[in-house]
């Protein structure tokens, strides 16, 4: 919410000012819920740092209880350490 980011902005102020920060930490903000779908327009507002706005797609199908079979696709470039290489090994 709103709420949330101006918080957050607060504290990142008092840090900077305590540290004497010249240069202002930006933020970027993930919406991933049907609240924050629903206060897109007040987050987007909540603060000057305020740099992009993001979907999430996922989190956003749960948050909504949305069936899904599958988010995105499989990229056959991605791997994790325990797939088989093209050897079999």
């Amino acid at each position: 919410t709103a709420a949330d980011v101006y918080a957050v902005d607060m504290l990142v102020t008092q840090i900077e000012d305590a540290k004497g920060l010249k240069k202002r930490i930006g933020f970027e903000h993930i919406i991933e819920t049907a609240l924050g779908m629903q206060n897109v327009h007040e987050i987007a507002q909540a603060s000057k740092r305020n740099e992009s706005l993001h979907f999430g797609v996922a989190d956003y199908a749960a948050s909504t209880r949305a069936r899904t079979t599958i988010i995105g696709g499989v990229n056959p470039d991605y791997a994790v350490l325990t797939d088989a290489d093209a050897d079999g090994a």
